[in-house]
């Protein structure tokens, strides 16, 4: 009898240790688990401090506007480099837009047309980053063929008169267009800071590039 209680004994007190220990075990990973939580939210903080901290040492007057904010942050400021881009690309994609509406009118063949209308496209996504940093919109009245800066209506002017010599001379005017466009927006890109400002000029950018193989492929 002595045996078996003795035996019992031993094994409730292996019983009890091991769940002693199994508790422990369990508080130490959920301990772990919350200080890991901590550290990668302070990680978290730490890398937004630090961009505030960047955005402060850029210092007054060196840039542009601040834009709007996006889900609670704001997009970032801008150049002058980045606010003049913006408004030249607004005005050289409706330079596009207008001359291919018009040659696309005198010669009556899809191309012009249907690139009219992804040139519109384009000019709405340069309005939109416009709207969203808060700058001056020179379209903000869309007549055909003129425009705030005074170049673009010697170019829509020169280039309307030259497409309008023969139906090859108008596809040569859209390889013009597209290739001013392309130079513009590589050149764009390399000054642009703003991630959002990159995207849409990438996008124009991959735009142009098929408008101009469509144009050549159509001259061939």
């Amino acid at each position: 009898m002595r045996k078996v209680i003795t035996v019992a004994l031993v094994l409730l007190i292996v019983v009890s240790t091991s769940v002693g220990w199994a508790q422990q075990l369990r508080g130490g990973r959920g301990q772990s688990n919350q200080q890991s939580r901590g550290i990668q939210g302070r990680s978290g903080n730490q890398q937004f401090q630090s961009q505030g901290i960047a955005n402060l040492q850029r210092g007054p007057g060196c840039c542009g506007r601040q834009g709007q904010g996006i889900g609670g942050f704001t997009t970032g400021t801008l150049s002058s480099v980045e606010s003049q881009g913006l408004t030249y690309m607004r005005q050289e994609e409706k330079l596009a837009r207008d001359v291919y509406l018009t040659l696309g009118e005198q010669w009556n063949l899809p191309i012009f047309a249907n690139i009219a209308k992804a040139e519109s496209r384009h000019m709405a996504a340069i309005g939109g980053l416009l709207a969203r940093y808060n700058l001056a919109d020179p379209v903000a009245i869309d007549v055909r063929g003129q425009f705030t800066d005074q170049k673009f209506t010697k170019m829509y002017e020169d280039l309307v008169a030259s497409g309008a010599q023969s139906l090859a001379d108008a596809l040569r005017v859209g390889i013009q267009i597209e290739e001013l466009d392309i130079a513009d927006l590589q050149a764009d890109l390399n000054t642009a800071r703003q991630q959002d400002i990159r995207n849409v000029y990438q996008n124009l950018l991959k735009g142009s590039q098929q408008h101009l193989r469509a144009f050549t492929a159509q001259l061939k």
